[in-house]
């Protein structure tokens, strides 16, 4: 199954169970949301084969746009078979978001320690070009502060939220001098602080939020011409000002 057909699956399935949750008199909502994605500075570890174990030192990664979809519901004070939720129910929610973004690692020089062939290695080198794709899927349950009934809120009232959650991402990067395209599969994690503003007339409203997310891809691959196994890991810290436009059920 390709990668693109599995993540439609998980999304059906997952958007179709929260449909189902309608029982629980949840406030269901839909948006869409972009903007720029920029990851810190990381190191990069490499090993080929027994030949060599090398870490780089302090890549940068050129920034991207980030892009994707959200899926969610406010819980109300009504809960399954008429019993009420309590009171702070009201104040918390859940979500399904997916992102797209691409993590461009150019060519640069960095340094470079551990060793190859047995050999200790302290040297500078010029790196090869990385072009690296990420598809999160990030499961969050969120807070919110102040009013958020569709009756008491007029147009115009802004609402603070926070947002924190596992996520599962999917990645691929290709390499110079490894055959292919390398994929991987990882947990990761991803939190957002925004501001919800109820937009008139309701039902639109407009976050305006950044979000940090967390993740530590590990690629495997085979090297040219020589047939080495490769794997190269790092860390991914990356940081994103959003904007997203929901409509709420």
């Amino acid at each position: 199954m390709s990668r693109i057909s599995y993540l439609v699956r998980v999304t059906c399935l997952v958007a179709a169970l929260m449909a189902f949750s309608g029982i629980c008199q949840a406030a269901m909502w839909v948006g869409g949301e972009m903007g720029p994605n920029m990851i810190g500075r990381t190191d990069a570890h490499e090993t080929v084969g027994g030949a060599a174990d090398l870490t780089l030192h302090n890549l940068a990664v050129s920034p991207a746009v980030l892009g994707g979809g959200t899926i969610g519901y406010d819980f109300v004070n009504s809960g399954v078979l008429g019993a009420n939720y309590p009171e702070w129910m009201g104040n918390f929610g859940v979500l399904l978001d997916m992102t797209f973004n691409r993590f461009p690692i150019p060519s640069q020089t960095a340094s470079v320690t551990g060793n190859s062939n047995g050999v200790g290695v302290n040297t500078t080198t010029k790196t090869s070009d990385i072009e690296g794709k990420v598809w999160p899927l990030l499961f969050g349950v969120y807070g919110h502060f102040g009013c958020w009934s569709t009756t008491t809120c007029p147009g115009g009232v802004i609402n603070p939220y926070l947002v924190v959650g596992p996520a599962i991402a999917w990645s691929s990067i290709r390499v110079r001098g490894v055959s292919g395209t390398m994929n991987d599969t990882t947990p990761a994690f991803g939190t957002e602080l925004g501001l919800r503003i109820i937009l008139a007339p309701y039902p639109l409203t407009l976050d305006v939020a950044f979000r940090y997310r967390y993740l530590h891809p590990s690629y495997d691959g085979t090297a040219e011409p020589s047939g080495q196994r490769v794997n190269i890991n790092f860390a991914a810290n990356s940081f994103t000002p959003l904007l997203r436009l929901a409509y709420h059920f």
